[in-house]
């Protein structure tokens, strides 16, 4: 969690599906699967990192409030942190969920 100089920014950088990002989430995912390299996180569990982190944070309860805007922007805030790329994101999920339910 060092200055720009420091390089943690660019060490601790999304990985996995979900793009696990920060020193604190990597380190407390990589004790989950007892491992230290933090290039698993990618390499080897991309998938399960993914499930980790929506685990940890709950997101179910976001998302069993069903298929809307207001879903997919509480579930955005809590992986992103704030709503950069939100109407892209609305979009797909309409899109992809009128494909699923025709």
């Amino acid at each position: 969690s060092g200055d720009e100089a420091s390089g943690d920014g660019w060490l601790h950088r999304g990985r996995g599906y979900i793009q696990l990002t920060g020193t604190g989430n990597q380190n407390a995912f990589l004790a989950t699967v007892n491992e230290t390299d933090l290039q698993v996180i990618s390499d080897k569990y991309p998938l399960v990192s993914a499930a980790w982190f929506w685990n940890r944070h709950n997101l179910n309860s976001y998302a069993n409030t069903g298929v809307g805007d207001g879903t997919v922007t509480s579930i955005t805030k809590v992986i992103n942190g704030d709503t950069i790329g939100l109407a892209g994101r609305i979009a797909a999920v309409n899109k992809y969920y009128a494909a699923l339910t025709a």
